[in-house]
């Protein structure tokens, strides 16, 4: 939930920004940053990204498990980011794949050495 300001100048004022987390530590942090920020086009879920049903185009971005990582850095990456409810066991899921599976791909793209990534899902016309 720090790529928000990225999100938001990409977006604009009239786009939305949705952040799904599990961990209310980072749910708490991400809605101080929007509070302080004064966006209004950011919402808030606390859920499992894997299982969250998109109902709108919604573009995000979340922490992974980079493959040519050391089990070790992974370790100590996930032991640096605990406090926002960051885990090696986190690491292992693949909420991209809701994407795929719920929307159409716009967009994947894996930045910081493959830590995070940008998954962007656009949903069909019906």
């Amino acid at each position: 939930m720090l790529n928000f300001p990225l999100l938001h100048e990409a977006v604009g004022p009239t786009g939305r920004i949705v952040g799904v987390d599990l961990t209310d530590a980072m749910l708490q942090h991400a809605q101080a940053r929007v509070t302080k920020a004064g966006w209004t086009n950011v919402e808030l879920v606390q859920r499992d990204l894997a299982d969250y049903e998109f109902g709108r185009p919604s573009p995000f971005s979340i922490s992974k498990r980079p493959p040519a990582w050391p089990e070790w850095l992974v370790r100590f990456g996930a032991w640096l980011n605990s406090p926002y409810g960051v885990s090696v066991e986190l690491a292992d899921r693949h909420p991209w794949e809701a994407v795929k599976r719920y929307l159409r791909e716009v967009e994947f793209s894996e930045y910081y050495f493959d830590a995070l990534y940008l998954s962007v899902g656009e949903r069909s016309a019906r």
